[in-house]
């Protein structure tokens, strides 16, 4: 039976991690799990439970640049290190029961699931998902990958991404049977840059399809 990726992108959280943990916990015979930390101010081996380590199929790697909003590149670092068809990016503030983590590996399993989509979740009392999403390795890098230009600033790197998906003909489904859970946030996020972004987004959307990868612009390494 496949399993699928879930790449948690992680900085200074370790309140809401020790959260996923638990979570985590329910369904750990379904998933392989990976943490990528983007260069918080303590090394993550050095904080968790080696025996949290110890009961989950589970691998960390930590950015070792410490760059500014460096979302794009953590999600390629994910991506890169991915050992499974599949890959479940999720945010910090976002989690899945084990009642909807069992949908979901039933149907990556299912012989005509389409890889040529990727996929988003529904939400009770909120939009679909956007940074959380379910997409195969060659679907990502079909369509260039996040593109690390985007660094520096907050917003806007997963309406670009979708717009490159789109580009090489990669739609997006909803599920509509399978639920995201929402944590409660517990921080402002700082959203200076955000027109730059944009402004950034609205040119590269013009030069789309994406001819090229450049990726991984920083030293990275694995904790385990």
């Amino acid at each position: 039976m496949k399993k699928i990726t879930l790449s948690l992108s992680y900085f200074n959280d370790f309140k809401h991690l020790n959260k996923h943990f638990e979570n985590w916990k329910d369904y750990s015979s379904l998933v392989k799990f990976q943490i990528i930390d983007d260069c918080s101010s303590e090394r993550l081996i050095d904080k968790i439970d080696k025996s949290i380590v110890n009961s989950l199929d589970i691998s960390i790697y930590r950015v070792t640049h410490d760059i500014k909003w460096n979302i794009p590149g953590v999600r390629n670092l994910g991506a890169a290190v991915c050992a499974t068809e599949w890959i479940l990016f999720c945010d910090m503030d976002q989690y899945f029961l084990k009642k909807d983590f069992l949908k979901l590996n039933k149907k990556i399993n299912t012989p005509n699931f389409d890889k040529n989509k990727f996929y988003s979740f529904s939400r009770i009392g909120l939009e679909k998902t956007a940074g959380t999403m379910l997409i195969s390795k060659d679907s990502f890098w079909k369509s260039g990958g996040y593109d690390e230009d985007m660094v520096g600033n907050y917003g806007y790197n997963d309406p670009l991404l979708r717009k490159q998906l789109e580009s090489v003909n990669i739609e997006e489904e909803t599920f509509k049977d399978i639920f995201c859970q929402q944590f409660e946030a517990d921080c402002t996020l700082d959203r200076d840059g955000l027109n730059k972004n944009k402004r950034k987004m609205f040119k590269k959307i013009k030069r789309l399809p994406k001819k090229n990868l450049n990726i991984l612009n920083f030293d990275w390494e694995k904790s385990i």
